[in-house]
């Protein structure tokens, strides 16, 4: 396998050329579409539609208006913030829940949605989102309801094209109302949805004992893998509150809802688990995460990593009990601690690892004489010790720019002003006034930073008086600056990681933290974009994206294969070719660069460090005796499913195919269609 390059950061998508869309939102929610386009979104009816290798600026808006009454005291409008998504066969985005107060004492939404990236675009509030507006212009979901309401869940596509829903902050399970005020509890309660029965699906609780999770707390965000058996793998979570939480086990699946239960298989984890990956078929890394000893959880993070290898376990408890070691496999620790970062499969095997923080996550230490918070420095003092007379240093920055799409009267796309607010230490550099002005209209360039005044509680922006200072929201050390982003333990240097030496290599540095709420996928270029950030208390937004580019060949000059699906190269087939289990895809490569291995890559759906939908599925691929250039690609073929269903290797779906030069330079992947034969996308 080829050694990683040092290549880094090529773009920042937003640049200072003007103020895109792009630039409003914040991606903490980042889907592939298979229409060469990523759906991004924040909240707060905030939806966008970018297509890969655009400018920013073309970036479409595409307000959701949800049905949910806000009951009075409510402090936020509904909205899809911290749901959980994942793409299905049909190449739609099957979302579900969201949040009412961007609390966990708020519980989730118990509403689900479709986002269909093939649907009539005219209409630029509806676009897309199953359902229609009702006569008041609120637009209402055709989609079912969840049993549980659901804050942080974590949706899995099974081998069948169902989706399992685990995880998430509920009323309902702490036995009080959604909406309301009352108890909030992790649910323990695993929910099918099937998009194939009714115009957009059915939900069915899998409420019977063996299908519960098996302790008492169900972790938010659960990393959760379809294994090539079809069963499913519980790896731990980003959010785990005590050791056993770590470990890894085992739901049984089948054709009936009782079919699913929990094996009696443990298999004991060091690992807490900031991100985890599936880099080839039953194969799951797990790294970093907070340091957890016992019922405690530590504010530092850790540079640990292990392997769980499942590939070859048949779908028994007896195969499962056979395994030895029975146990995570520690590998080679990550050259730097992360927590809230994302590993991401690369076409060639490798994993790559963005993101994420050393220590703290925008939250007061308590007992503790630093704050992470407030640990960087300005002019040489740590900002924690600035007294509050000399004011603190600060920019005026939309903070999000929740551009609340509500309804007023026949206007569905109408807004809410942005929210102006203080941001300190991230800060735009600059060189001239001309460029603060396309970052953000009205600030000039003063000491190679964009400022602007603004107001928060009355007082001016840019240097925050003692009053403002020491009282804003009431939470702050009396005389010491408000606490900042802890931008200064961010993780910026990203590294990648070799399944075949078990080594990591870092690359350079990232320009800007990507820390709670990034995200990061491949695209269809080999180059894995990593954007979001922030969207929590004082940790800044971050809505510019940056693009990373591996070096996949040991030599750097080394050509990429390039192939089409007909004779001549720009012959492509009309809408993305199919690929059957256990069928062919004739492909024809131009030039004299010979394929040695192909990969199918699903299309990505993140959020929370956390790729729900990616899956790496290594496939064949044989040359066409006496055609020069042409190849045969292999579909996968896997294990059946219980009931003789489709393959679990490769769930049925959109892929990215990936064709790998004999130097392991991947091709510019083509979208294809993989499932059984005859059946529809």
């Amino acid at each position: 396998m080829a050694p990683p390059g040092n290549e880094t950061v090529a773009q920042n998508a937003c640049g200072l050329s003007g103020r895109a869309h792009h630039c409003f939102a914040t991606a903490v929610h980042l889907v592939h579409l298979p229409t060469n386009e990523l759906l991004m979104y924040h909240g707060e009816q905030d939806q966008r539609v970018w297509r890969i290798g655009s400018d920013p600026s073309q970036i479409d808006w595409r307000p959701m208006l949800l049905p949910v009454t806000v009951p009075s005291g409510g402090d936020r409008v509904p909205d899809l913030f911290c749901s959980g998504h994942v793409q299905l066969a049909d190449g739609s985005v099957f979302v579900a829940s969201g949040n009412f107060t961007g609390r966990p004492s708020g519980g989730g939404l118990l509403q689900t949605f479709r986002f269909d990236p093939f649907a009539d675009r005219e209409d630029a509030c509806t676009y897309g989102w199953q359902g229609a507006p009702d006569a008041a212009g609120i637009y209402r979901t055709a989609c079912p309801s969840l049993t549980h309401d659901r804050w942080y869940p974590t949706l899995t596509m099974l081998g069948d094209g169902r989706v399992l829903i685990s995880g998430g902050w509920s009323k309902v399970a702490a036995g009080s109302q959604p909406l309301s005020d009352g108890p909030v509890a992790r649910t323990r309660l695993l929910e099918l949805y099937d998009p194939s029965v009714g115009p957009c699906g059915t939900i069915t609780p899998l409420d019977h004992p063996q299908a519960r999770f098996p302790l008492d707390d169900f972790p938010i965000y659960p990393l959760m893998f379809l294994l090539p058996n079809g069963d499913v793998l519980y790896a731990g979570s980003e959010d785990v509150s005590r050791e056993e939480l770590r470990d890894g086990r085992v739901l049984a699946t089948g054709p009936a809802p009782q079919d699913f239960r929990w094996r009696s298989k443990v298999f004991a984890s060091g690992v807490s688990g900031g991100s985890a990956v599936m880099y080839a078929p039953g194969k799951v890394l797990k790294t970093g995460g907070p340091r957890v000893e016992g019922n405690a959880v530590f504010m530092e993070a850790v540079a640990d990593a292990e392997v769980l290898d499942l590939s070859a376990v048949g779908p028994s408890d007896a195969a499962y009990d056979q395994l030895a070691p029975d146990a995570f496999t520690p590998v080679a620790p990550m050259n730097r601690p992360r927590h809230f970062h994302t590993l991401t499969a690369l076409p060639d095997g490798r994993v790559l690892a963005t993101g994420g923080n050393r220590y703290g996550n925008g939250d007061p230490v308590g007992d503790r004489q630093e704050s992470p918070n407030a640990a960087c420095t300005y002019q040489g003092e740590p900002i924690g010790e600035r007294p509050c007379d000399q004011g603190c240093p600060s920019l005026c920055t939309d903070y999000g720019g929740y551009y609340y799409a509500w309804s007023t009267g026949d206007d569905r796309c109408s807004m809410l002003p942005s929210d102006l607010r203080c941001s300190l230490i991230e800060r735009v550099a600059c060189n001239s006034d001309a460029e603060c002005e396309a970052a953000l209209p009205g600030a000039t360039c003063e000491s190679g930073r964009c400022r602007r005044p603004c107001t928060v509680e009355g007082e001016p922006c840019g240097m925050i008086s003692p009053a403002a200072s020491c009282t804003l929201g009431g939470e702050l050390d009396p005389g010491t600056c408000p606490y900042a982003n802890n931008a200064c333990y961010a993780t910026r240097t990203a590294e990648i990681w070799d399944p075949q030496s078990c080594t990591w290599t870092e690359l350079g540095a990232q320009e800007l933290p990507r820390m709670y709420h990034s995200t990061a996928l491949l695209l269809p270029d080999g180059r894995v974009l990593s954007t979001g950030g922030g969207h929590r208390g004082f940790v800044a937004d971050q809505p510019y994206t940056e693009f990373f580019e591996p070096a996949y060949a040991a030599d750097p000059g080394a050509p990429r294969p390039d192939y089409g699906f007909g004779t001549d190269p720009g012959d492509m087939a009309a809408g993305p070719p199919r690929l059957a289990y256990g069928g062919t895809l004739r492909v024809y490569v131009t030039g004299d660069v010979p394929v040695e291995r192909a990969a199918l890559m699903r299309l990505g759906s993140v959020t929370h460090g956390f790729d729900m939908g990616q899956l790496r599925a290594p496939v064949e691929v044989t040359p066409v005796p006496g055609e020069p250039g042409a190849y045969d690609v292999h579909g996968p073929t896997g294990v059946p499913l219980a009931g003789g269903g489709p393959q679990a290797q490769a769930p049925p779906g959109y892929y990215m195919l990936f064709l790998l030069s004999d130097q392991g330079e991947p091709s510019h992947a083509r979208y294809v269609w993989v499932g059984p034969e005859g059946g529809a996308p």
